[in-house]
């Protein structure tokens, strides 16, 4: 019962783990362009690395205990079939008992190393995830505050344009003026040349 329990748990841990990793990989990007997440994505990964590690040392020492059960049965069986004294039949099993004993306090220290590196891994995870999260903000906030800028840069622009287009309005209408001025001038000059002829004639 406990050990379907021990792989139930093991099952969801490593959905976890996965959903993680795969938040990494789609972050991928974001993590490089940060040192700081870079460097706790890296931190992360060596850790699970070492987990990993410790889990394979448990699971080595896990069949070490079934060949050591089977070694025992065996011996067992050879008890019931070879004649031998019950003096080196129990010694036989007493070095067995020993080392299965010694074998799985070794994999109960390996199981709780795991656990705590496992811990380690959830702290870590839950601190990328916040780091990633301030990363977001800064980044939006920072784009909220160069959109803001722009903005006014535009509306500063605009009024520059406005003005100039009023300026060089203003500039053409005078022209005109001028023109017309000059026309008016003009055509005053020629009239008043004819009248000046034709009074001379």
């Amino acid at each position: 019962m406990s050990f379907l329990i021990f792989q139930k748990a093991r099952s969801l841990s490593q959905e976890r783990e996965q959903d993680f990793e795969d938040l990494l990989e789609n972050q991928k990007d974001n993590f490089e362009l940060d040192a700081g997440l870079f460097e706790l994505r890296r931190k992360y990964l060596e850790m699970k690395k070492e987990r990993q590690k410790c889990q394979k040392d448990a699971d080595l020492l896990e069949n070490k205990l079934k060949l050591l059960g089977n070694e025992e049965l065996k011996v067992l069986k050879k008890e019931q079939k070879e004649k031998k004294t019950q003096d080196e039949l129990d010694k036989i099993r007493t070095e067995i008992l020993l080392e299965r004993e010694s074998v799985y306090m070794m994999k109960i220290d390996k199981e709780k190393e795991i656990l705590v590196k496992k811990s380690q891994i959830h702290n870590m995870r839950e601190h990328i995830r916040s780091a990633l999260s301030s990363w977001r903000i800064n980044i939006a906030e920072k784009n909220k505050s160069e959109l803001q800028k722009f903005k006014i840069l535009k509306l500063e622009n605009e009024e520059i344009i406005e003005l100039n287009k009023k300026e060089s309005i203003k500039k053409n209408r005078e022209a005109c003026e001028q023109i017309k001025i000059q026309k008016l001038n003009s055509s005053e000059k020629k009239k008043r040349e004819e009248v000046f002829f034709l009074i001379k004639f």
